[in-house]
């Protein structure tokens, strides 16, 4: 009787829970003997009793305000304002031997009940779940599962301890050996255990480092938004889980300046814009730096960054968190969740758990992380359009930006749904129970606006990135705070439709449903575009500074954890809250710092570990400072070896982009005016590394630029530096169709005579020299003939010309490719099926092929001579086994399939005219 829940208290101000005394009840156990049952223990249940009555209530449904003269029914019947918590519903405790089941309780309960209302004509109804009915049971064993996770627990933690103590002990004693390319490198088990080492990864934590002014100044705002969402998630532990003061909560939702906490949802669209940018901007940066991409790559890298931390979690809510704690809504919250990670995890690894079972998705703000890896892989592939092909790629994203605003307005205003996320009573008991949530809120074509935004803002300031326009220091405060202005008027905008009693219009919410994120982007957007172009010197140092980018790195993983503790507080509640602001910035304080510091936990264990160790495993496909390729596909391979190197590019007449590197000088011959000028040409399926890839004292470009020589280096249409054109993508109207231009249909005669004029122009317009010497290897001696057969005039600009390996008619070639290839025309057959065929499309797969297949030593290293020799004939004299792998990684430049056919064509001819 004690243990139990008396009169209510607090029932017409909305208290809804009168809940007794949960552990003294679980305390009870009496032995009464074998006559009277044995032994008898408490069971504590808390039951649902609604109460009704034919009575009407006299006053208005969506008032706050009542007369106290007024009968409290009018206050407690039920007015249908879903911002109200319900007055007539009391969650009530029971304290009953553990030997009744819930059906007799609630029997019991409803008889009784029945003989209270029936005098006063008031209607109760009582309902007792299984689910809230608890006994004290014996510590359980641990399950399989949780020793399983704790075993992994435990080893990552002895790992990071191990190696933490190998790095403090031995890390300055272990030699690092220099590479190839004169780089200093650690062993391989050595840096291996670097990777789990908590100091190294703190290292990198703290190591700060500047980027971009509006990349660096995203810190600050992205890790201020996490703080607003850790609130806000714990203001709606408080909306539906029990507190004394209703009338509060309720109070809020009426007043204008709590829709930053009411409409708080829209914070979220704040992470998706930085998203977007953040993918946007640094993809260009390395695509025009770089000249290509293996679009898997991106992919797989972010899936490891993402999972292991994000799958801890999951399985730490699948198996060890029930075992955590106890109380009265213990089953119906961290029970639940855990039967709901235990049987749906695999769609959270997935990702698709914002469609698949979103009802029962475990941990239920995971359904961003998912969002944001759809959004990321699609827009990785539409930034990668635009930098290709930039008309089509444009246009696919003002499509794909377009979809983002009209499908939710359709959906919204189809099946009548509001046109947000309103944190009331009833739907943030469990989140996941509301439509609204289910079918609008997590579903990623919903939430693809403001992410498509920050695209569009990322290629924005690629494009004006060289810009040296400044806003004056006025203008840009008033546009700094515009922006931020902007923002929160977008989410003090939702009032609105918070007023009680204001009829549901479903164009108004369809139109707001689908345009309110976009206006919140709009905000960011012009918050990324001050921070480029304004002169806000003190707001992007303190949005960037060391604090900002250091907590910005944790946020990730405080997003994951921080609803761990509310979970455990929401199961464990006692008593009802007493709800003030004081209590919930408490609260909310307690929950970010717990968050904060099991981020920080995750990050040294887990997130700082795999992403080390993604790079190490990765490191050759991404071609960092250690690995050759690297800079074998990079003009950085001549700025290793000190030398300085410039990046030009050359429009030819029919449209092309080509790419040119330029050696102005060198350590052993200084920068001076009127160096003579010489033009390095490669050959077949090759590009200007050629002419650097064996580094220095041997590599022509190097030995050139020592003797005092300004060395230009080309590349020829279609290989690794030059894909680009300005007149790619043609609309065809009769089809409504995409029509790829032939720009990859060509030969080593659109390359004499569309090339080769417009390099050899634009390098003496930029050198002031009135002639060159030419260099050309293979096809770039054929070049050059047909450059002087099609346009003897540019002889005069030609001061000297050396053929190396030259290529004119090939009558006396005796190999492979000559006695068969020049009588079959597949080259031919492929153009006329595939116009924009590519031969030997340069990619990790293919370098990883050749350089296996060909490796020295390896099973197959004979086969792999055997079958150059067949293409190029047999002179094993001049294979050079010491440069062979750097052959096999920068040779194979992808060209046209015409080139093949074309040269099949020298073969027959005895005598060729140029």
């Amino acid at each position: 009787f004690d243990a139990a829940a008396k009169l209510p208290v607090g029932m017409v101000a909305g208290n809804q829970y009168q809940m007794g005394h949960f552990d003294e009840c679980l305390g009870i156990s009496v032995d009464t003997g074998e006559i009277h049952g044995g032994l008898l223990k408490g069971q504590y249940c808390l039951a649902e009793i609604k109460v009704d009555s034919p009575v009407p209530s006299t006053a208005d449904p969506y008032t706050l305000e009542y007369d106290p003269m007024m009968s409290a029914w009018s206050k407690i019947k039920y007015g249908y304002d879903p911002s109200k918590l319900r007055r007539d519903v009391i969650r009530w405790a029971l304290c009953i031997p553990d030997s009744c089941t819930s059906e007799e309780i609630n029997y019991i309960l409803q008889k009784e009940l029945n003989i209270i209302g029936e005098p006063y004509g008031a209607i109760f109804t009582s309902k007792v779940s299984p689910e809230l009915c608890q006994i004290l049971k014996p510590d359980e064993p641990f399950s399989i599962g949780v020793i399983t996770y704790l075993c992994v627990l435990i080893l990552l933690i002895a790992l990071m301890v191990l190696c933490t103590w190998y790095d403090i002990t031995f890390s300055e004693k272990i030699p690092e050996k220099e590479s190839d390319l004169g780089t200093k490198v650690s062993p391989k088990f050595h840096r291996i255990l670097l990777c789990f080492s908590a100091r190294q990864n703190m290292r990198k934590l703290l190591n700060v480092s500047p980027v971009q002014p509006a990349i660096d100044a995203s810190h600050g705002p992205r890790f201020l938004f996490m703080l607003f969402i850790i609130m806000g998630h714990r203001l709606t532990t408080f909306g539906g889980h029990p507190i004394f003061n209703a009338e509060t909560e309720e109070a809020m939702f009426r007043d204008v300046p709590t829709m930053i906490l009411a409409n708080g949802t829209l914070i979220v669209d704040a992470f998706f814009t930085l998203g977007g940018v953040l993918l946007s901007y640094p993809l260009l940066i390395h695509l025009n730096k770089i000249n290509k991409i293996n679009l898997a790559m991106p992919i797989v890298v972010r899936f490891i960054r993402l999972t292991p931390s994000y799958l801890m979690l999951v399985f730490f809510h699948a198996t060890l968190m029930p075992y955590l704690g106890s109380g009265p809504f213990w089953n119906t919250v961290v029970v639940r969740e855990q039967q709901r990670c235990s049987q749906n995890w695999w769609t959270n690894l997935l990702y698709i758990n914002n469609y698949v079972n979103v009802g029962e998705m475990c941990m239920f703000q995971s359904w961003y992380v998912s969002a944001d890896f759809h959004l990321y892989i699609i827009s990785l592939l539409l930034v990668y359009c635009v930098w290709r092909w930039p008309r089509l790629g444009y246009t696919m994203l003002g499509i794909f930006t377009t979809l983002s605003i009209v499908i939710p307005f359709v959906l919204i205003y189809q099946s009548n749904s509001p046109p947000l996320l309103k944190p009331f009573p009833d739907n943030v008991i469990d989140v996941r129970d509301t439509r609204y949530f289910q079918n609008i809120y997590v579903a990623t074509h919903n939430r693809a606006c403001p992410y498509f935004i920050g695209v569009i803002v990322g290629i924005i300031i690629f494009k004006l990135r060289n810009s040296t326009y400044k806003l004056p220091k006025f203008p840009s405060q008033i546009a700094y705070f515009g922006a931020w202005g902007l923002g929160v008027g977008v989410i003090l905008s939702a009032y609105v439709f918070f007023i009680p009693g204001r009829p549901y219009n479903a164009l108004e919410a369809a139109l707001y449903g689908s345009l309110h994120r976009l206006g919140f982007a709009a905000a960011i957007a012009f918050f990324f575009i001050v921070m480029t172009f304004g002169s806000i010197d003190t707001h992007q140092r303190l949005l960037s500074s060391k604090v900002c980018v250091v907590m910005s790195r944790l946020t990730y993983g405080a997003y994951l954890a921080h609803t761990m503790g509310q979970l455990y507080d929401q199961g464990a509640l006692r008593m009802p809250r007493f709800l003030s602001g004081y209590i919930m910035l408490w609260f909310a304080v307690a929950d970010i710092t717990f968050a904060f510091t099991i981020s920080l936990f995750l990050l040294l264990l887990i997130e700082a570990p795999f992403r080390a160790l993604e790079k190490f495993v990765f490191g050759k496909t991404k071609r960092n400072v250690v690995n050759m390729r690297l800079l074998i596909f990079q003009p950085e391979l001549i700025e290793k070896y000190g030398y300085p190197v410039e990046i030009h590019t050359v429009d030819t007449d029919d449209g092309y982009i080509l790419e040119m590197h330029r050696i102005p000088y060198s350590p052993e011959s200084p920068k001076a005016d009127n160096k003579p000028v010489v033009f390095l040409q490669h050959g077949l399926f090759s590009s200007s590394a050629d002419w650097i890839i064996l580094g220095p004292g041997i590599s022509l470009g190097y030995l050139l630029a020592d003797a005092g020589y300004d060395v230009w280096i080309g590349n020829a249409r279609g290989n690794t530096y030059s894909k680009n054109h300005h007149d790619l993508i043609l609309w065809n109207e009769p089809y409504f169709i995409f029509v790829i231009k032939v720009i990859l249909y060509f030969s080593w005669h659109e390359m004499g005579v569309y090339d080769l004029p417009a390099e050899i122009d634009y390098v003496l317009d930029k050198t002031g020299q009135s002639d060159l010497f030419y260099v050309g290897h293979s096809m770039g001696t054929t070049m050059f003939y047909v450059l002087q057969s099609e346009k003897p005039q540019y002889s005069s600009k030609i001061r000297h010309m050396i053929s190396l390996a030259p290529i004119a008619y090939m009558e006396h070639v005796s190999n492979l490719l000559a006695d068969i290839g020049a009588y079959f025309p597949g080259g031919e057959v492929i153009n006329e099926f595939n116009c924009k065929t590519k031969l030997f499309e340069s990619n990790d797969f293919t370098t990883w092929v050749m350089d296996f297949a060909c490796k020295e030593g390896s099973i197959t290293e004979g086969m792999c001579m055997n079958v150059m020799f067949a293409l190029i004939g047999y002179d094993p004299v001049q294979v050079n086994r010491i440069c062979e792998s750097l052959a096999h990684e920068s040779l194979a430049r992808e060209s046209s399939a015409r080139e093949l056919p074309t040269r099949n064509t020298t073969m027959l001819v005895t005598e060729m005219k140029f």
